[in-house]
Order: structure tokens, then C-alpha cells, then sequence
């Protein structure tokens, strides 16, 4: 397919009707003058998407892109490329955080098909271009303060592990050592590797308790806290802002040297993961975190003393603390963990939460935050249907 072509047959028609349906949307007054004057200025929507479509890199970074967009503009999906293409996806006080898909069906493409997967992506959501270009920013950052080395890591989110990839690939571009986990990983086991390793800064791919269709990724120091106010602003203004596509650069993970992608995990390869050119076990992160944590317990022989009389009950809600919470709460004694199997594999689609909805009856899609209300009510309906009412009554804790 030859999508210049095609865009260059379409561009005039294009702009038409992305720009009366714009207007149908500010005179039906879903938008406020301010907002429909910024999508149909000179660096508005249809900027955006010109940007893109004529832009020779993108070809090189993203070959199946601009055939995900030009199906979407087939479609006539105004809505969905007025939220791709509205404007760059903000950074904010510790990274990005956007869609990496604007529909569930497109996640699903995502899931099963790869960041790769001709979806519609624009400057405005979580794509392997935005990622890229935004962590070119980050990686001239770090090479003007002189930074060595960074940690990556991932939680449960779709394609979380392939995204990691390829920022990694851009790291070691970059002339960065790459730390990078095994598999998807609590935030603060990365915050802890960060200072442990003496790397000079870290990135998390996470979109928090966003809906499934997000991801993006926080930025650390490398004391393990965040980036100075005016060393954000420096990022920003002096990197990210001036960073173009013709910045972006990749190293295959299989020509990766010793000296530049290190594995972190556990105590041993895990089975069906790409280790790529790294040789050996993974550095055990996992265990020295958990020492660390074990520190924490100021009265060690009171917690001895109780923990065989205490009755634990666990939820994972699909995510990434579902190896290291167990492995911690056993390690202080503790023989009766009750583990929810219905919300314990990490799935970035969080299926057990597809029934919920919400107060105004529409359908909720996403995690809820484990401390609002929706998601107690989900474990313990979930911990009743597999373990009964009467073996919850005697939980202490969940």
C-alpha cells in the first residue's frame, strides 16, 4: 500500500470533513470557543495529522502506522482522530500518560497483534512512536548530564513487555546500560533498583489505576525519588520540546554487548522469556528488595509469635504484585494465605472487572483503584465464590 499516495488523493477531502465536524461539535456546543479555535488553527488537529502522514521517518519507526490512520479517516472516526491528533501528549510532573488505544476492539488488535498493529495512534496517545520520540528527549537528557545507566521495568499492561523493549533498544542507542526486569514488576521494586544498582535513573511503563486502554511510564531519579522541579523543567523544555522523529534510534537486543543489557528477576531465567544477547542468570532483584522490605518489621519476634494464628486473604486485581505480596507475607510465617486465582494472572485487560458498571449505568473499563469502594466489593464477591462465606467470616485481613 502506498499511503502517501493515498493521502495526497484524500488530503483536501480530509480537512473538509474533519473541520465540519468540528464545527458541528462547537455549534452543538461540545466545544468551547478557546478548544475549536486550537483544532482548527495552524497547529491544530489537521496540522497534527499532516505531520504525520508526510512525515518519511514515521515509515522507519512505525511501518504499519499511517495504514492504522488512513483506516480510521475511511471510517470517518472524527471523534477518535480528534482525541489522536488533538495535540503532543502532555509530560507531565513524573512522565506520560495516555490511550494506547481509543477503543476496547483496538486494544484488543494491540493485544493480540503487537505494537505494531496497524491501530490509529496520533501525538496524543501511548504508541511506540510517542514513546520512542519522547524517550529520545530522555536519552539526550541523560547524555548531557553525563548518566551511564538506567532501570526499566513494566507492570501488567498490554504489550507492557514490548514497549520496555524497544525504549530499551532506544537506551542503549543512547549509549545507556540497560537494567532491565524480567518481567512485570511493582513500582517500587524499580524505585529500590535504581539507587541499589547505582544507576542514574530509572522509567516504570504504567498507567496506575487509569482504564485498561492507558499506559505511559514515570520517570525516577537516581536516588529513587523524582527528577528535581528544575531538572523537569529542563527535560522538558530543553529535550522533549526539541527532540523530532529523525532523533529516533534503536539497538537490536540480540546484538546488545555484555556492557549494555543486564536482566533483572529472580534467582533463575524464567521459561518462554527472551533473555535476547543477555548470558546468565538475572541479577535477584526480586530478593533483595524483599531482605529490604523484611526490614521494615520493627518487632520480629511479636509477628513470630502471631503469624501461624493469622488468617490472610490476597487480591492481585491482575497485577504485578502477585509474585512478590505472597512470597512476602509466607516469608513472616504467615500459613494461611488465601489467594483470589479469579483476579490473580496479570492481564492488562483486567477481565474481572468486564461486569462492573457504573453509578450512571455505563460500563466501567478499567481496574478500579484498590482503595475505592468497586474494587473491595469485587474481591470479596470474588473470595465468597471461591471460598465461601463462612471461611470469610474468619479472614483478619484482605
Amino acid at each position: 500500500m502506498n499511503e502517501m499516495k493515498i493521502w495526497n488523493d484524500i488530503k483536501g477531502e480530509t480537512e473538509a470533513e474533519l473541520n465540519a465536524y468540528l464545527a458541528g461539535e462547537y455549534k452543538a456546543g461540545r466545544l468551547d470557543k478557546l478548544i475549536y479555535d486550537k483544532t482548527v488553527s495552524d497547529v491544530g488537529i489537521f496540522a497534527n495529522l499532516s505531520s504525520w502522514m508526510e512525515s518519511p521517518d514515521l515509515d522507519r519507526i512505525s511501518p504499519h502506522a499511517k495504514r492504522g490512520i488512513l483506516a480510521a479517516i475511511f471510517a470517518s472516526r472524527w471523534a477518535d482522530i480528534n482525541e489522536a491528533f488533538f495535540a503532543e501528549l502532555a509530560f507531565g510532573t513524573g512522565g506520560i500518560r495516555g490511550r494506547t488505544a481509543i477503543t476496547d476492539w483496538e486494544l484488543e488488535i494491540l493485544r493480540d497483534d503487537g505494537i505494531d498493529a496497524p491501530i490509529l495512534r496520533g501525538p496524543n496517545t501511548i504508541n511506540d512512536v510517542v514513546l520512542l520520540q519522547k524517550s529520545a528527549g530522555v536519552a539526550r537528557f541523560a547524555a548531557s548530564k553525563g548518566f551511564k545507566s538506567i532501570v526499566i521495568g513494566y507492570d501488567s499492561r498490554i504489550r507492557g513487555r514490548d514497549f520496555a523493549r524497544i525504549v530499551s533498544e532506544l537506551f542503549i542507542a543512547y549509549g545507556l546500560k540497560v537494567y532491565l526486569f524480567d518481567d512485570c514488576v511493582p513500582y517500587p521494586e524499580v524505585t529500590f533498583a535504581i539507587p541499589t544498582l547505582r544507576a542514574d535513573m530509572g522509567l516504570l511503563l504504567s498507567a496506575s489505576h487509569n482504564d485498561r486502554r492507558y499506559n505511559g511510564y514515570k520517570l525516577t531519579a537516581g536516588n529513587g525519588s523524582q527528577f528535581s522541579v528544575q531538572e523537569r523543567r529542563q527535560l522538558l523544555e530543553d529535550f522533549i520540546f526539541k527532540t523530532g522523529f529523525d532523533e529516533i534510534k534503536r539497538k537490536d537486543l540480540n546484538e546488545a554487548g555484555p556492557n549494555e543489557l543486564v536482566f533483572l528477576g529472580g534467582a533463575n531465567r524464567l521459561d518462554n522469556t527472551n533473555y535476547f544477547s543477555y548470558q546468565g542468570k538475572p541479577i535477584n532483584m526480586h530478593q533483595q528488595h524483599f531482605e529490604h522490605i523484611r526490614k521494615f518489621i520493627l518487632d520480629k519476634e511479636l509477628l513470630k509469635s502471631q503469624a501461624d494464628k493469622l488468617h490472610l486473604a490476597f487480591c492481585a486485581y491482575h497485577g504485578a504484585g502477585r509474585n512478590a505480596v505472597p512470597r512476602l507475607v509466607k516469608s513472616f510465617g504467615v500459613k494461611t494465605l488465601d489467594i483470589i486465582s479469579a483476579m490473580h494472572e496479570a492481564d492488562g485487560m483486567f477481565p474481572a472487572f468486564d461486569d462492573l458498571k457504573s453509578p450512571k449505568g455505563k460500563k466501567v473499563y478499567q481496574q478500579p483503584d484498590p482503595g475505592d469502594h468497586l474494587a473491595a466489593e469485587k474481591a470479596v464477591a470474588e473470595y465468597i465464590k471461591e471460598y465461601g462465606r463462612d471461611r470469610f467470616a474468619d479472614v483478619d485481613l484482605m
